[in-house]
């Protein structure tokens, strides 16, 4: 019982930490994806000309 208190709390605190900085989380998320893209791109793009697809 003491085990399970204990995840229910921190579960809580997780989710208030995520629900305080929401913002910020998805503005990074947002950010992150964007500078995922051109490296894709540009991955496809060096496999294209290599031929290895």
């Amino acid at each position: 019982m003491k085990k399970q208190n204990e995840i229910k709390t921190g579960l809580k605190t997780i989710f208030s930490y995520l629900l305080e900085y929401r913002r910020d989380i998805i503005i990074l998320s947002i950010l992150g994806v964007i500078s995922a893209i051109p490296n894709g791109i540009y991955r496809h793009l060096y496999e294209l000309q290599i031929g290895l697809k």
